[in-house]
């Protein structure tokens, strides 16, 4: 993906507005690491939830993260020869976090995952991180902390009901719990449906399972379903598609997306699914923004109608 200012309209939508503190924003993921400087002055919060409970971040947690933060840097200068092997670079990696304790293991992952999409969406401008729209306002909730129920749906509706108690605009949901009926839980399947009758957007991705199923809640009516995009333009092969994603999902950037990482101020090129719903959610919100300056009663549907993204 390129510079921030290298994507087309980024530009003119600066000159305009970088996000409107009354558009609320809720990131369903893991816990993300506030204290990295591309959020300091950003209207965002992070919620303590009372279905998971998190591990001490102790010096054994900061121990693995500091030798995880290491790992991520050899990797990048490895990625950058062009006899890189892709294969052998995943093997490295589970040889890597083999002897990571599960928790700690799965705490460092989830809290880079989501302080990552966070930044590529609240980033102050200034900073090794900046974001898309700095300026709005932003609850993150974790799924989970450290546990293997980041996709149970129990958890999901949790976070999900926790967002609409808060009142948000646009709800990023990062888990993806694979499916190949695209039924879900009563519950859970009612707490979207809550959500989106008091006008909430949901976007969630589509999924990394190269179209062996489906996600939840991504293939729910009503929420945008978001794939990844190579930087030449084309899918990437593990992005899922088929069903009803053929009929609401959207492709956008996920090659090379430079995020902030927990624990240090040097940011990180990623790529996935995990950016693209960050993406889009700005998109959206910058055309509420325009909404609201205006006293329009433009609904968030036609919005997303608006910006050429709605279903065909």
């Amino acid at each position: 993906m390129p510079n921030l200012t290298d994507i087309p309209g980024i530009s003119q939508i600066w000159t305009r507005t970088k996000g409107d503190p009354r558009i609320k924003i809720a990131i369903l993921d893991g816990a993300a690491d506030l204290e990295r400087s591309c959020f300091q002055g950003a209207k965002f919060s992070q919620f303590k939830p009372y279905w998971s409970e998190d591990i001490e971040l102790n010096e054994e947690y900061y121990y693995y993260l500091n030798l995880y933060l290491d790992f991520n840097k050899e990797q990048k200068d490895k990625k950058d020869d062009p006899d890189h092997d892709k294969e052998e670079a995943k093997k490295e990696r589970e040889a890597f976090f083999a002897p990571f304790p599960p928790a700690i293991r799965q705490r460092i992952e989830l809290s880079s995952h989501a302080t990552h999409i966070s930044s590529t969406i609240l980033g102050q401008h200034g900073t090794p991180a900046p974001g898309i729209a700095p300026l709005c306002t932003a609850l993150n909730i974790p799924i989970s902390f450290a546990g293997d129920d980041f996709i149970s749906p129990i958890n999901l509706t949790h976070a999900i009901n926790t967002a609409w108690q808060w009142g948000a605009n646009i709800i990023h949901i990062a888990a993806c719990h694979p499916t190949q009926t695209g039924v879900a839980p009563d519950l859970f399947a009612r707490a979207v449906k809550q959500c989106q009758d008091n006008n909430m957007l949901i976007v969630a991705p589509g999924g990394n399972d190269k179209g062996e199923c489906w996600c939840i809640p991504s293939i729910l009516p009503g929420v945008i379903t978001v794939g990844a995009m190579r930087d030449d333009g084309q899918p990437f092969k593990f992005s899922n598609y088929g069903g009803e994603y053929q009929n609401k999902g959207v492709m956008a950037n996920g090659e090379n997306i430079l995020g902030a990482q927990p624990g240090t101020e040097e940011p990180i090129k990623q790529k996935g699914t995990r950016i693209t719903p960050g993406e889009l959610n700005v998109s959206l919100k910058v055309n509420m923004n325009q909404a609201l300056t205006s006293n329009s009663a433009t609904t968030l549907a036609e919005g997303w109608k608006n910006l050429g993204l709605g279903a065909k």
